[in-house]
């Protein structure tokens, strides 16, 4: 009994082989490392003021109960309340959509991640500026001054930590430009 005769070169589930794809792109470790450090504290510091907020107003420490909505003692609640609520959720979700980008799962792109945690951080950098200038055009009044501070030094952690995130947003829409780049240079 002879062999069947095959064909010369490989058999046949060998024939097909695999385009060479590009590596995935590489994050540098001292920027994953940061990454590491920033993004619990862009949660943390958001949810602390809000918070801080919700208990200062609950008990009356920023402003008596008869005081208007309009009263000027109310801008820490108007200026860093809103910042809180959107800058926790925003993080929130960009973290949850980075572990599942992680596991090769869909996440908010970096295309549309990278204008908005913009805009968080200038939103930030507004809040904080009036907020600023509010503490040093009212700080007669010493029996609230620590309590807008507090505040700022808070608004000003979050700014911080959003213009940080935008910068490593930048750099991975960067990294994923240049994959996707390398990889259409790949296609047959």
């Amino acid at each position: 009994m002879s062999s069947p005769a095959y064909p010369p070169g490989p058999a046949w589930p060998y024939t097909y082989q695999q385009p060479h794809r590009p590596p995935l792109p590489r994050r540098s470790p001292r920027a994953l490392w940061w990454f590491s450090i920033v993004r619990p504290w862009a949660i943390v510091v958001p949810l602390v003021t809000l918070v801080m907020d919700i208990w200062w107003f609950a008990t009356g420490r920023l402003c008596d109960y008869a005081a208007p909505p309009s009263d000027e003692c109310f801008w820490v609640l108007w200026l860093s309340l809103p910042l809180a609520v959107v800058s926790l959720g925003w993080n929130m979700a960009t973290t949850i959509s980075a572990r599942r980008i992680a596991h090769y799962r869909r996440g908010i792109p970096s295309r549309v991640q990278l204008p908005v945690q913009s805009a968080l951080a200038s939103g930030a950098t507004v809040c904080l500026a009036l907020l600023a200038w509010h503490y040093a055009a009212y700080m007669d009044r010493m029996w609230e001054s620590h309590l807008e501070g507090a505040m700022v030094a808070l608004i000003a952690i979050i700014t911080l930590v959003n213009w940080l995130l935008v910068g490593f947003t930048a750099y991975e829409w960067n990294l994923d430009r240049r994959y996707l780049r390398d990889q259409e240079s790949y296609v047959l």
